[in-house]
């Protein structure tokens, strides 16, 4: 069985087959071949979305291209390159911060601020989680308007009012206890 698609199979790329002739598609892969067609060295950055004419080319195409295909793959690698740079950055700069704290003074001032940073980020995450819940009263309220407006009884309306303020007042506790 021979491979439709690698390095070993022949290339089947539309636009080098009337040029160069048939050939091993690998030769595409060597950086030091005449018809690679890789990253350039001094390619930094690409943007992970896909642009408009990579669009163009899938809806465009009969069938998927060996272009295509390569191009997939190559978002791909992109993607994965990104990502292991990102854990790099994370690592040296969890590296970074342990090495700080061994001095005394700085790492006294450090672990401080780490402290309070913390603390803040739980303060806010408590506001964010207690608006939430009285945004969400202001939404019943508005909507028992609106039920009174339509007709509907001052029982059933009361009755609703003691559930949601019931409710609301539940969610506004959780949010200051976490």
């Amino acid at each position: 069985m021979t491979q439709q698609h690698g390095p070993e199979a022949l290339c089947q790329r539309t636009a080098c087959s009337s040029l160069v002739g048939p050939h091993k598609a690998g030769r595409h892969l060597d950086p030091r071949d005449d018809l690679y067609d890789g990253p350039d060295l001094t390619l930094s950055v690409l943007p992970l979305a896909v642009r408009e004419s990579a669009r163009k080319i899938v809806r465009e195409a009969p069938a998927l291209m060996p272009e295509v295909i390569d191009m997939a793959r190559h978002i791909e690698f992109l993607r994965d390159q990104l990502a292991a740079a990102r854990v790099d950055g994370d690592r040296r700069e969890h590296a970074a911060q342990l090495r700080s704290q061994d001095c005394k003074q700085h790492g006294k001032d450090i672990k401080k601020l780490d402290r309070q940073i913390h603390a803040m980020d739980q303060a806010q995450r408590r506001t964010e989680a207690a608006r939430r819940a009285l945004l969400g009263l202001l939404e019943a309220v508005q909507d028992l308007v609106d039920n009174h407006q339509q007709g509907h009884t001052a029982e059933t309306l009361m009755s609703r009012l003691a559930q949601v303020v019931k409710k609301t007042g539940a969610a506004h506790d959780r949010a200051w206890k976490q």
